[in-house]
């Protein structure tokens, strides 16, 4: 059908009785960066039915509250899948990895008619490649959220966006 999908789009349910591992760490100092961390995580387990094929997932990510009512959110990934026949009409093979990150700087500290108002701006970048062909995606955000009252927001938002999905034979 030429959608994304990692075959067959297993769902939360136990399809193949194996053990998945997954770990998660991070690090704080609250005394001297109040409000940031800094982390990584790592899943590793055979996600087909017949538990025969690796997924694994690597990931890093900072939130840092930076001096100035400025706070920064960013992460890395990385994705390792193997035995995927359902992106092979995309990417032109079944082993295929994903790597990229996003970042998003927010300014806390601004009033706009005596409400709380928070600008911010992001950036995102993400690769997926097997057998030479690839898979990307680019956008970059900014927007504002202002608070209008105890529970109410109004928020606003721009994006651009570049996504290129190959089609193997086809271009993208």
């Amino acid at each position: 059908s030429g959608t994304l999908n990692i075959s067959g789009n297993l769902g939360a349910t136990d399809a193949n009785h194996k053990v998945a591992l997954g770990a998660r760490a991070a690090v704080s100092a609250p005394d001297h960066l109040p409000d940031s961390e800094i982390g990584a995580s790592y899943y590793r387990g055979e996600w087909d039915r017949g538990g025969q094929y690796p997924l694994q997932m690597l990931n890093g990510h900072l939130r840092a509250r930076l001096g100035g009512g400025f706070e920064l959110l960013g992460e890395l990934l990385y994705m390792d899948v193997k035995g995927d026949e359902g992106m092979v009409p995309n990417l032109g093979g079944r082993n295929w990895h994903n790597s990229g990150y996003f970042a998003k700087l927010e300014y806390l500290r601004l009033k706009l008619w005596d409400k709380k108002t928070v600008p911010w701006v992001r950036w995102e970048d993400y690769l997926s490649s097997a057998g030479g062909t690839h898979e990307v995606l680019r956008s970059a955000a900014g927007g504002f959220m202002i608070q209008l009252a105890e529970g109410v927001q109004f928020k606003g938002e721009t994006l651009w966006l570049d996504y290129r999905l190959p089609f193997v034979g086809k271009g993208d």
